[in-house]
């Protein structure tokens, strides 16, 4: 979770960036008008236009401040096309400019939308993270004290049980067969030394990825969990991944094998 908001929020406001960088968004775009004479002009949109002399006078134009892209003179709203008149005569004609808006285009809308989905998105994640009122530990102690979790990184975590000796094979085929169904895990490989199983998607619909793999090491069985970064919760997982087996230890054929010496379960 928070490997993920920090991506989302670091993507969406690149690319904010960018796009006002490129000048991306509502701007005006400036252009010089057609004269028809020594005093008239055509315009052939709506926008603001810009003269370069403030004592200009064009009739039923109504005035406006200048906006930056003017550099200065006066300013008028132009709401539709047609001929326009300079009042007052000039040895010079004044620079004249027909600033028109212009708007986003479909792309560039959709990448506005999009990344600032994007922030708003991991802002939320975060937040959550942040908030979150679950106490977590760095190592849990589960299933009558036969399973060790804890965390190698924020994205891998181990779990071991302890002294089963020869068990193994039969621990490795029950951990598989209780995660593939109660917890909707999927079996990928089974041999009598290891397991690897796979849960989530890749696209981060639904459950969060997670990779599994269950082997055997002298008298130990070790449980490898491995989090997609972009969705790694650090002890989050890890507290996850320990409550999902103790609640392993509690409803299977695993208390049975961890509680007998023999390797078989009692009767």
């Amino acid at each position: 979770m928070l490997a993920l908001g920090a991506f989302l929020v670091a993507i969406g406001a690149a690319v904010l960036v960018l796009s006002t960088l490129c000048k991306g968004g509502t701007t005006l775009s400036c252009g010089d008008v057609t004269w028809v004479n020594k005093s008239c002009f055509k315009v052939s949109a709506p926008g603001i236009l810009c003269v370069s002399n403030s004592n200009a006078s064009i009739p039923n134009l109504k005035e406006v401040k200048p906006p930056t892209t003017c550099r200065g003179g006066v300013a008028y709203v132009i709401r539709k096309p047609g001929e326009y008149c300079i009042q007052r005569p000039f040895k010079t004609l004044p620079s004249i400019k027909l600033c028109a808006i212009k708007e986003m285009s479909g792309i560039e809308l959709a990448v506005w939308v999009s990344s600032s989905l994007m922030v708003i998105s991991g802002l939320i994640l975060l937040y959550r993270y942040m908030t979150k009122g679950d106490e977590v530990e760095e190592e849990y102690v589960v299933g009558d004290g036969h399973i060790t979790c804890r965390a190698r990184s924020l994205t891998r975590h181990e779990c071991r049980i302890t002294g089963v000796g020869d068990r193994s094979p039969e621990i490795i085929r029950v951990i598989s067969e209780y995660l593939r169904s109660a917890l909707n895990y999927r079996v990928r490989d089974l041999q009598e030394g290891y397991a690897i199983l796979e849960r989530g998607s890749a696209l981060g619909f639904g459950r969060k990825p997670v990779t599994l793999l269950i082997h055997a090491k002298d008298d130990d069985v070790i449980l490898e969990y491995s989090v997609a970064p972009l969705q790694a919760s650090g002890l989050y997982d890890l507290k996850e991944f320990a409550e999902e087996l103790n609640s392993l230890f509690e409803n299977s054929a695993l208390r049975d094998l961890l509680n007998s010496p023999s390797g078989k379960p009692s009767e």
